[in-house]
C-alpha cells in the first residue's frame, strides 16, 4: 500500500511539472507569431523565420514551420487557444488542431482532442 501511495505521489509531482511547462508555451506561441508578423528575424542572417527559429531554438525545420503555422492559426481560433492557456490542450494537440480547425469546428475538435485525455483519466481511477 505504501508503494502505491509513493507511485500516486511521483505521478502527481509528474503531471504538475508537465502543467507547469505547458503554462508558458501559449506565451511561447505568442511571441512566435508576434516575431514573425514584425518580421524581427530578418537581420539574423536567416532565409525566413522558420529558418530563424529553428537556428535560435535548436528545435527542427518540420517543428518550427508547424509552430509558426500554428501561432498564426490561434489568433483566430478563440477557443482553441483559451484551451491551451488553461493547459486543457497540450502542445502537440493544438500544433495538430490548428492544422484544421476553423472557427465553427474548434469546439467540437476540443472535445474530441481532451476525450483520449479524460478516458486515460477515469481508466487511471
Amino acid at each position: 500500500m505504501e508503494n502505491d501511495t509513493r507511485n500516486q505521489e511521483l505521478i502527481e509531482d509528474l503531471d504538475s511539472a508537465h502543467r507547469r511547462i505547458c503554462s508558458a508555451e501559449p506565451e511561447l506561441f505568442y511571441l512566435i507569431a508576434e516575431v514573425d508578423r514584425r518580421e524581427a528575424w530578418r537581420d539574423a542572417g536567416a532565409r525566413d523565420m522558420a529558418h530563424w527559429l529553428w537556428m535560435r531554438q535548436g528545435i527542427s525545420d518540420w517543428k518550427a514551420r508547424t509552430w509558426i503555422a500554428s501561432a498564426h492559426a490561434l489568433e483566430h481560433l478563440p477557443l482553441i487557444s483559451q484551451a491551451f492557456s488553461e493547459g486543457e490542450l497540450g502542445i502537440d494537440k493544438v500544433v495538430e488542431l490548428t492544422r484544421f480547425a476553423t472557427p465553427t469546428t474548434e469546439s467540437g475538435l476540443i472535445s474530441w482532442a481532451q476525450g483520449g485525455l479524460l478516458g486515460l483519466h477515469q481508466a487511471q481511477r
